[in-house]
């Protein structure tokens, strides 16, 4: 309570010396079956967040609160299925973010604390739905051809003095730097190329035990991860077009990764597509996605885990109905199978119907 209050008294604040600000609520409600052999599952799950965005002197300050779990299927759905038990409120986001412009068609930005990682054109490394904790900033020159170069440093997670694990007390970074080349083709059509690449400097034992159960080799002792089998430095390359002739979105998005630091150079690919008018009130939008993450291209805790993790290959489809702009229908199929043999991980499919509103 004493933390709600704070934040509390932090938003009034705010919302007291901006110049401008606004929030955005998030609001979902969808039935989740999901079939793999001893880890079925049929639930209803809730989306309920709360993000307030404001600006001052140029300054941009978010932050966000969004329904959370001890053991969460998705970072941004929460179980409906124990009644008994009780649901936290966690904090998702809270950031600075300030841009200077260089020059005429020059910019650099910089955003520091918990921010969205919009700089990842794929699931293969990251987990959209993830917003690291650190610091990004960026360099943008152009405008109709657009050159971004950036570079991020994120706290991944404490690791304790364990005399068991020959352990020193310290802390997991990741380290990231890329670029995104943009072109603008006509008034309906953009493209972009990109390159980004982590390096994940001494992940913890406890990054390893929250991942093994995900795809990830790991080293154990006493029934515990003590480590990962591999190190990582993967780097995905992506490019993407996508056009929206008569307001009609067609885009097509391909992805392919490796693990430069495995022995085995672990890679993943990822390929999208979407068609139809999305966030358009009396309209459809159809998604299909590709996908393949060997075992070790990435700390698999980091991953979407409604993909699987890593040691995954399938395919998902989604076709949404929007009721109004903001509000919309869905249902999904995905199936994921494992790529290698894990008694810890099998086959699996899920199907959703789903319902969210986003303002």
């Amino acid at each position: 309570m004493p933390t709600l209050n704070l934040i509390v008294g932090l938003l009034i604040t705010q919302a007291s010396v901006a110049e401008t600000w606004e929030l955005r609520p998030e609001l979902g409600l969808r039935y989740r079956e999901s079939f793999e052999t001893e880890k079925d599952e049929s639930v209803l799950e809730l989306k309920a967040g709360l993000n307030f965005f404001s600006e001052w002197q140029k300054w941009r300050f978010g932050l966000g609160l969004r329904a959370s779990e001890a053991e969460p299927h998705s970072l941004s759905w929460v179980r409906l299925a124990d009644g008994f038990g009780q649901k936290s409120l966690g904090l998702s986001q809270g950031f600075l973010n300030r841009a200077w412009e260089l020059g005429e068609l020059s910019s650099f930005e910089i955003f520091l604390g918990k921010f969205p990682l919009s700089s990842m054109a794929s699931p293969l490394l990251w987990d959209p739905q993830r917003n690291p904790e650190g610091l990004l900033q960026q360099l943008a020159w152009g405008e109709r051809f657009e050159l971004r170069l950036y570079a991020g440093q994120f706290s991944l997670s404490p690791q304790a003095a364990d005399i068991r694990f020959n352990q020193q007390r310290r802390r997991s970074w990741s380290f990231l730097a890329g670029f995104e080349l943009g072109a603008q083709f006509g008034d309906f059509t953009r493209g972009s190329l990109s390159a980004t690449g982590f390096w994940q400097h001494q992940p913890s034992s406890a990054l390893a035990d929250a991942s093994v159960a995900s795809g990830n080799r790991v080293q154990l002792e006493e029934d515990q991860a003590s480590g990962f089998e591999e190190n990582f430095a993967p780097i995905e390359v992506a490019l993407s077009v996508a056009s929206h002739p008569f307001g009609i979105l067609t885009e097509l998005r391909a992805a392919a990764a490796l693990n430069l630091r495995s022995e085995q150079k672990d890679r993943g690919f990822y390929l999208e597509g979407k068609l139809g008018r999305p966030n358009t009130k009396s309209n459809f939008l159809f998604a299909a996605q590709l996908f393949s993450i060997e075992s070790d291209l990435q700390i698999a805790s980091l991953l979407d885990q409604e993909l699987g993790g890593t040691n995954r290959r399938g395919f998902r489809v989604e076709l949404s109905y929007f009721i109004l702009d903001e509000l919309s229908l869905w249902a999904s199929f995905q199936r994921a199978n494992r790529i290698r043999q894990n008694l810890l991980q099998n086959d699996r499919q899920e199907w959703i119907l789903g319902c969210e509103l986003k303002l």
